[in-house]
């Protein structure tokens, strides 16, 4: 015979509580789980058992006659300490489900209150919150059903007094926040019986090392995202100032190779690089330089000339019909006068180097890539 949810546990007040606690629990339960608020599919699920907890107890007669019931239900599933029988796994899933609920919602010092004794003992309320904040940051429940799992009768955690503890298990739909990625898997997780309920094992005792590595993490893909910013940043700043990128230069030179070769013309191509000096933010200090270098090359280039933008503070210039003795004293002359704008127009300083060599018939992508090695 199937035994009748345990709705003490369910409204999560004692079962002594007064109708003023009923209320003040109902009204705070809707709050958080009613679908106008919570559009999570176990939110519909544990409303149905919140509201009809509250129908029981919130009348006298039939609060009477379900806690002579309750009282009198003969015991099912492994003992709990004093001769007590846990009540009906189904209160230990929606007991797992408010817990699963209130990390989705943000409530963590809920969840944190739905904890057994031993973990708020071990783990503090600030810890645990910095974890799943932490946590938060990086995946986002979206969301998960709960199965019926088995009793384990041996189940003896830190090696505590034996405890009545039900493993559930959970499918979950996960969002990964810096790829959009949805996942869906399986775990499982421990309820444990204690003092009168249902209380979920945490397992985990240096969640300080757990966030950590999570923070670590978060500095990872925070500058990921910064680099992909300043990236795309530079980009634009180099379609509205003209500057071509690698793919632009190497096309736009293998059309000054056929005019080398046809009409016995000159090509060099010189790189340089512009390292910001001092503590400024270097995705910043890049950006600025980017834009005041540019500008100051469309003045100081010939028409002929052909200007690109390598990455990483490396430039590469494309000098047309420029004898060889020359070319050195054009790009310590641009160096220089970029040194002096930069210095003048945005505080930054920079330290230079430079490498160039005639074209002489080999592949402009080879040479290319010799030259920005050497800068």
């Amino acid at each position: 015979m199937r035994r009748a949810p345990d709705y003490y546990q369910i409204l999560q007040v004692p079962s002594g509580a007064c109708r003023e606690e009923i209320v003040r629990a109902y009204r705070r339960l809707v709050k958080l789980y009613h679908p106008d608020v919570n559009a999570d599919a176990g939110a519909e699920r544990l409303m149905k058992a919140i509201n009809e907890a509250y129908d029981i107890l919130q009348d006298d007669l039939r609060r009477e006659a379900y806690n002579r019931a309750r009282s009198g239900t003969p015991t099912r599933g492994p003992a709990a300490g004093r001769g007590a029988a846990p009540p009906d796994p189904e209160a230990a899933a929606a007991v797992l489900a408010n817990y699963l609920l209130c990390l989705r919602s943000g409530a963590y010092g809920e969840a944190y209150l739905l904890l057994c004794r031993q973990d708020r003992q071990l783990v503090t309320e600030q810890s645990f919150v910095r974890w799943r904040q932490a946590v938060q940051q990086l995946f986002l429940i979206r969301d998960f059903s709960i199965r019926q799992g088995e009793w384990l009768p041996d189940f003896a955690p830190q090696g505590s007094p034996l405890q009545a503890a039900l493993q559930l298990h959970i499918d979950l739909c996960e969002k990964t926040r810096a790829t959009g990625r949805v996942e869906r898997y399986s775990l499982s997780k421990v309820m444990l019986w204690e003092e009168g309920g249902w209380r979920v094992y945490l397992g985990h005792r240096d969640l300080d090392e757990i966030v950590r590595l999570l923070e670590a993490q978060l500095a990872r893909q925070e500058q990921e995202e910064m680099r992909l910013h300043w990236a795309a940043h530079c980009r634009e700043v180099c379609r509205e100032l003209d500057l071509l990128s690698t793919a632009g230069l190497l096309k736009a030179a293998q059309l000054e190779q056929y005019r080398c070769r046809r009409y016995g013309q000159s090509m060099t191509l010189a790189c340089f690089s512009l390292t910001p000096a001092g503590g400024r933010c270097a995705e910043a200090a890049m950006a600025d330089l980017l834009e005041t270098a540019a500008r100051l090359m469309r003045g100081a280039l010939r028409k002929t000339d052909l200007a690109a933008y390598l990455g990483g503070g490396r430039f590469a210039v494309l000098l047309i019909e420029l004898k060889p003795r020359y070319t050195a004293r054009i790009v310590e002359r641009l160096l220089a006068a970029l040194r002096e704008g930069l210095r003048a127009g945005c505080g930054i300083e920079v330290s230079t180097r430079y490498a160039f060599a005639r074209y002489g018939g080999q592949p402009v992508q080879e040479l290319l890539d010799r030259l920005s090695r050497q800068v």
